[in-house]
């Protein structure tokens, strides 16, 4: 096994592909320091799609509205399938609230984790 080195300061590096051993040589400078994933932050390339707004959210990019809309549209999708199916309200409320729940937790969680992250108080 030999190694090779193309620039000073360079270390080798040695991987398996299959059956057969890759050299490949990585050089150690400022270029490729700064393309590692320990530098880059998550923070300057993600976009807020939400805003809070006390215990709520408030879309603020037109993803987070149509994700609103959406989830509003299904909502009374539902309400209006269930209802135009059932024999009295409660029975209707009680089909409906597995339905609106579910579509309200994955609405406050796509919310939750596309806002900024403020400190509470």
């Amino acid at each position: 096994m030999e190694l090779h080195y193309q620039n000073k300061g360079t270390e080798p590096h040695v991987t398996t592909a299959g059956k057969h051993i890759v050299k490949s040589t990585f050089p150690q400078n400022a270029t490729t320091a700064s393309l590692t994933a320990s530098s880059l932050k998550l923070k300057d390339m993600r976009k807020y799609r939400f805003k809070k707004y006390g215990w709520s959210y408030i879309p603020i990019s037109i993803i987070g509205s149509l994700i609103t809309i959406f989830a509003l549209l299904f909502s009374g999708w539902m309400a209006w399938e269930i209802f135009k199916r059932t024999w009295s309200n409660i029975h209707a409320l009680i089909c409906f609230f597995p339905y609106f729940t579910g579509i309200a937790f994955w609405w406050k969680w796509i919310a939750e984790s596309t806002s900024e992250k403020t400190k509470e108080p």
